[in-house]
């Protein structure tokens, strides 16, 4: 058995002058439950807006994944805390009902709101996603300090 104390990971690979690493912060619930991507039904009929809501009060963070018109996904990122303003971030990950799929974003808050800061990050199509993760997506949210 080993007694040596642990080394820090950053002693052990100590980055270059001016890149910093985050801190992952999770929240009660990382994960959303999934939705179901609205199919296009009758033709004369639009489809209905796809969109995936998801928040932490723990964390102070909100973010809403929506389709544009051109049918890109976006994703909006919300922070009620101010002093993450240019120094932390938002992982959002899009998950689906294949394991072996998944794809993410870091979503820099750079944007400066009345109450926090914010950013935005565009995650693709959603034919894209729906192809690579199937017909319901969910988000997985992690804040990096």
């Amino acid at each position: 058995m080993n007694h040596d104390p642990r080394k820090a990971l950053d002693a052990l690979f100590p980055m270059p002058a001016g890149i910093r690493v985050h801190a992952f912060k999770f929240g009660a619930n990382p994960i959303s439950p999934l939705v179901p991507v609205p199919v296009q039904g009758d033709s004369s009929e639009p489809r209905p807006e796809f969109k995936i809501c998801w928040d932490d009060q723990q964390l102070g963070v909100t973010v809403l994944v929506q389709e544009r018109e051109d049918g890109h996904l976006i994703a909006n990122a919300f922070c009620t805390n101010a002093n993450l303003l240019n120094k932390g971030a938002v992982s959002v990950g899009l998950i689906g009902t294949g394991i072996d799929h998944r794809s993410a974003k870091v979503i820099p808050l750079v944007v400066p709101e009345k109450t926090g800061c914010s950013g935005s990050a565009d995650l693709g199509p959603l034919s894209g996603a729906v192809k690579e993760l199937g017909t319901q997506l969910g988000v997985v949210v992690i804040l990096l300090v």
